[in-house]
């Protein structure tokens, strides 16, 4: 147990690292949105509206696909409100309303997303025995 929590506060501090780099532009954005969309407060994903995961380096921001689109519309946020980036059935817009994420075909209006469960494990890189 203490290795396991002594390896998640090395992994915390690492990724909080890599993320001082861009975390001006990605908190500029975060602000933008909220300006636009005061009623997104409500989603606490903050990186994960735009991100995959935590950000590993300015190179690879490892973007969904809101922010893959995002990024393609320079940050424009109205020009990907009717668009549905994640294919869930929801417009980008729809999805911002009701504090889901658009970058997350698991997360629609109405919905929570459930987590990802990481390949590999206690059964074997592949889950398989």
């Amino acid at each position: 147990m203490r290795f396991r929590t002594a390896l998640t506060l090395v992994l915390t501090s690492a990724c909080l690292l890599a993320l001082a780099a861009g975390a001006g532009a990605s908190t500029k954005i975060q602000k933008d949105f909220l300006a636009r969309y005061p009623e997104a407060a409500k989603f606490k994903a903050k990186c994960l509206l735009c991100h995959t995961g935590m950000k590993v380096t300015k190179a690879d921001p490892l973007l969904n696909a809101y922010g893959t689109d995002l990024k393609a519309a320079a940050n424009k946020f109205e020009a990907l409100e009717e668009k549905d980036s994640d294919k869930d059935g929801a417009a980008n817009l729809a999805e911002i309303k009701a504090a889901a994420n658009p970058g997350d075909a698991r997360d629609k209006p109405g919905m929570t997303a459930k987590p990802v469960k990481p390949q590999g494990g206690a059964e074997g890189k592949t889950g398989q025995k």
